[in-house]
């Protein structure tokens, strides 16, 4: 089973098409993004509290392309993209410095995107995330100079780009 990234509906691995929201699962899921999805903990470093999922590392740094954050891991909903502690006390955000990455899709069931999460993809064009989320702290896409956010209308990732002058599309 994978997961939509548009509603999070669990489809058959062979559905070329959501069963609920009908979006294409062909192109949402390259290789890699169907990999990360079967296991997630080869990808991420992630923490569970309150019967929820946050995302506080990707663990190779180093890794190229899109990558489409899976909606659950271990049956949790992903909730949160967050951050974590280094060694000398230094906060760091989950994405921080991965300059290979050049897309990402935020699903439905994250509702929060913490301070610096993506700051210094250098690389990073294209960010589509989906209307479940709710708070976006600022700096979360911080010196991501050549980002274009896609976003439903009226969403709270729209409101975050216009204050932070991203360019942003609006997407149904």
């Amino acid at each position: 089973m994978r997961s939509c990234p548009k509603c999070g509906a669990e489809n058959p691995d062979i559905a070329k098409f959501c069963n609920q929201c009908g979006v294409s699962l062909v192109t949402a899921f390259d290789s890699a993004s169907a990999t990360i999805a079967a296991n997630p903990g080869s990808y991420f470093e992630y923490t569970e509290w309150d019967s929820e999922i946050t995302i506080t590392k990707l663990k190779n740094k180093e890794m190229e392309g899109k990558i489409v954050i899976p909606a659950q891991i271990d049956g949790l909903p992903v909730t949160c993209i967050g951050n974590r502690e280094g060694g000398d006390g230094s906060i760091y955000g989950a994405f921080e410095d991965c300059s290979g990455l050049t897309s990402v899709t935020i699903p439905e069931s994250v509702k929060y995107v913490s301070h610096s999460a993506f700051a210094g993809c250098s690389s990073l064009t294209s960010v589509t995330i989906l209307e479940g989320v709710t708070s976006i702290v600022d700096r979360a896409f911080g010196y991501c100079k050549n980002l274009t956010i896609q976003t439903p209308e009226n969403s709270t990732a729209e409101t975050y780009a216009k204050k932070n002058k991203i360019p942003y599309v609006n997407e149904d």
